[in-house]
């Protein structure tokens, strides 16, 4: 569900932080365009 949101706000040129647990699975939305945080708190930084 969360991929195809932030898909589309990718779309609009929106900046998006992504994070999982399992980093391998933000890969595909980091090549897209999403920036990727590692831990939790860097989605707040």
């Amino acid at each position: 569900m969360g991929t195809p949101m932030v898909e589309n706000l990718l779309k609009g040129s929106v900046d998006v932080t992504v994070y999982n647990r399992s980093f391998d699975k933000t890969l595909p939305l980091v090549e897209k365009g999403a920036k990727n945080a590692k831990t939790v708190e860097e989605i707040f930084e």
